[in-house]
């Protein structure tokens, strides 16, 4: 036997596998033969062995193929393991070099955001944030772009008129008010928060999916308020969207990250 048969062996595997897998309907061993340009006797060994270790299913009906539960199980084990800060890690550097503003990754504990990642700029200004604070999710951009995505089960079950606390004159307490605008995050896809937890710090954030389409955490640039106006929300949210959507995609996301946002449809 050729030093390279077991790579072609691989190499065939996967294109059978491939195939399957890019089509929502079933093939016969004539198609799966003829699109992986293989002859049926190989084509046919190769069915066999993947059938046999759950990668592939065989319908008794008709005998056709498609792909196996083994490959969705070793799919949803690869997602459940990838970490959403390290997968983000090569996006908050580009944003922190491109708009040289401090950058934050949050995800939800309770009513409030913690921050698991930062990147801070080189500008004057300075907040006190540090990974591991928490900040409440109704009046900051990373909170409101997470809470925008919850079913509404889970955001009555979060915030109740109490927990609205004013922290400045721009907080929304008003929980009517707050559901209008996270209707508006959703269809934008992106969340700002204009002084509303610090007046002199305001923010735009855009939120990240996981591999079963639901909301993960979240991803901001912050400025100070001083400079905050439209124009600079057009300069960033469409590039902080895209930077949220790669860091969706790395993290098992499947669908096309929408200007809109993503999540389930």
């Amino acid at each position: 036997m050729s030093k390279t048969q077991p790579v072609k062996s691989v190499s065939r595997a996967l294109s059978i596998l491939n195939l399957l897998t890019s089509n929502s309907y079933t093939l016969s061993l004539a198609e799966i033969s003829e699109r992986v340009d293989l002859p049926k006797p190989t084509t046919h060994r190769m069915l066999q062995s993947l059938r046999n270790e759950g990668f592939v299913k065989q319908s008794p009906e008709d005998g056709s193929y498609k792909v196996g539960v083994k490959v969705f199980e070793m799919a949803h084990q690869y997602a459940e393991n990838l970490d959403v800060r390290k997968e983000a890690q090569a996006e908050l550097r580009k944003l922190n070099r491109q708009f040289d503003e401090i950058i934050h990754l949050a995800v939800l504990s309770g009513s409030e955001v913690v921050y698991i990642d930062k990147y801070d700029s080189k500008r004057a200004l300075r907040i006190y944030s540090s990974v591991g604070k928490r900040v409440p999710a109704h009046c900051t951009a990373l909170g409101k772009a997470i809470l925008a995505y919850l079913t509404e089960y889970e955001i009555n079950r979060i915030l109740s008129e109490e927990s609205l606390t004013k922290h400045t004159d721009s907080t929304i307490t008003d929980r009517d008010e707050l559901d209008e605008e996270l209707e508006s995050i959703r269809d934008q896809g992106f969340a700002t928060d204009q002084g509303e937890h610090e007046e002199e710090i305001s923010c735009i954030a855009s939120p990240i999916f996981n591999h079963e389409h639901d909301i993960e955490a979240a991803v901001s640039v912050t400025i100070p308020s001083m400079r905050f106006n439209q124009d600079k929300v057009k300069e960033i949210a469409p590039v902080l969207k895209e930077s949220a959507g790669v860091i969706s995609r790395n993290i098992g996301y499947t669908e096309n990250f929408s200007q809109s946002g993503g999540g389930k449809e």
